[in-house]
């Protein structure tokens, strides 16, 4: 199992400031501060928490090469950026699910429906993982959930329009 390279650890570290910087509120990172010590204590005590959700392991030294699209795409996430999310998901996808995160993708940009926000959001509700640690039956499952949902969200509309 390769290890992730010191330039792999150091783009982890700088886009999970980004967003600690960005998207948490000045009362949480003080919260944090006032709990763990100092505020640079709290950064990695959140970093810490957020890996071991994208990836089940805390510690970047602990994390495989293979583990790198999928940080960068949680903290994508986190960020609010979708379109770069989506691409580090594909990134690190085997060719059978990246054919069917195609699939999810397309049908998500077709209802204009979140990627890779909302079919993350189904995985987590289901199956309890992100999107990329799903298997390849599970993201079937979700194709299927994404398709459903927007099958009925039309018929709604349709119905709608008539009344």
């Amino acid at each position: 199992m390769k290890q992730l390279s010191d330039k792999q650890k150091c783009e982890i570290c700088k886009l999970a400031r980004i967003v600690w910087d960005t998207r948490l509120s000045g009362e949480t990172k003080a919260a944090l501060a006032a709990q763990f010590g100092s505020a640079t204590a709290a950064f990695n005590a959140w970093r810490h928490e957020q890996q071991t959700r994208a990836v089940g392991k805390e510690s970047l030294v602990e994390s495989a090469d293979a583990d790198f699209c999928a940080l960068m795409a949680h903290f994508y996430l986190l960020l609010g950026n979708n379109l770069k999310a989506g691409t580090w998901i594909m990134r690190g996808a085997t060719d059978a699910k990246r054919k069917i995160l195609y699939l999810i993708l397309t049908n998500c940009v077709r209802a204009a429906l979140g990627y890779p926000s909302y079919p993350n959001a189904i995985c987590r509700a289901q199956f309890k993982c992100n999107l990329w640690q799903a298997s390849h039956g599970q993201l079937v499952c979700i194709l299927s959930t994404v398709r459903n949902r927007i099958s009925s969200r039309s018929k709604r509309e349709a119905a709608a329009s008539l009344n």
